[in-house]
């Protein structure tokens, strides 16, 4: 973290830290934090935000966690920011699989179609010669439900956008495992066609 500043108050074994305020990749959060003791239920609650961080410095750090298995791709030539994310989740502290909750982001990345995750799909698209189509796509934003193991993108989908396509995605992600299920659509922006191609979308993020 670039730097922290909490304020932290303990009362009968439960612990509120409120307000939590940080930076990380470049990029300013906030939040809260409560643990406490609860037979019946999980130990700790959190809400994060965070916004305007560098991508790609933000998964560099991510995946000095090997609890993550995270693998981070090549940075890219043009910054990429990831100018919000927020989640608010339950779970417990030790198994970082445990958690539940719902969240938001959205990327601003000029290089999102060179992504392993969307790789084979513009792969595919380009075997269309439709000059009216433009495989460039800068940007993302997505709700999400966080279901312990899995991302839920669903029932409104992950959408990337482009100046003349979109492309939405329904699905799930294993955080875990890194395995993909996901069925994508192309949708021309401007054009009277409902949708342009469907595709099924498995594999794992490193051979999708």
């Amino acid at each position: 973290m670039d730097f922290l500043e909490i304020d932290l108050k303990s009362q009968g074994g439960a612990i509120t830290i409120d307000p939590v305020k940080f930076g990380f990749a470049e990029g300013k959060g906030n939040g809260w934090l409560k643990h406490h003791h609860n037979p019946d239920g999980p130990p700790m609650e959190f809400s994060m935000e965070l916004k305007d961080a560098d991508k790609d410095l933000a998964l560099q750090y991510l995946a000095r966690n090997p609890k993550l298995n995270l693998k981070p791709p090549k940075p890219t030539e043009e910054k990429s920011t990831l100018k919000n994310f927020r989640l608010h989740a339950t779970g417990n502290d030790r198994d970082i699989n445990s958690f539940n909750g719902n969240g938001s982001f959205s990327l601003q990345d000029p290089s999102l179609a060179k992504v392993n995750m969307l790789g084979l799909l513009f792969k595919e698209l380009k075997n269309f010669p439709l000059p009216f189509i433009s495989y460039r796509f800068d940007r993302m934003e997505s709700d999400f439900k966080l279901q312990e193991e899995f991302m839920v993108f669903g029932p409104e989908p992950l959408k990337i956008f482009g100046p003349t396509s979109k492309v939405d995605a329904t699905g799930n992600l294993n955080i875990k495992t890194r395995e993909l299920n996901f069925k994508v659509r192309l949708l021309p922006l401007g054009l009277p066609l409902a949708k342009f191609l469907e595709m099924n979308l498995g594999g794992t993020i490193d051979k999708p």
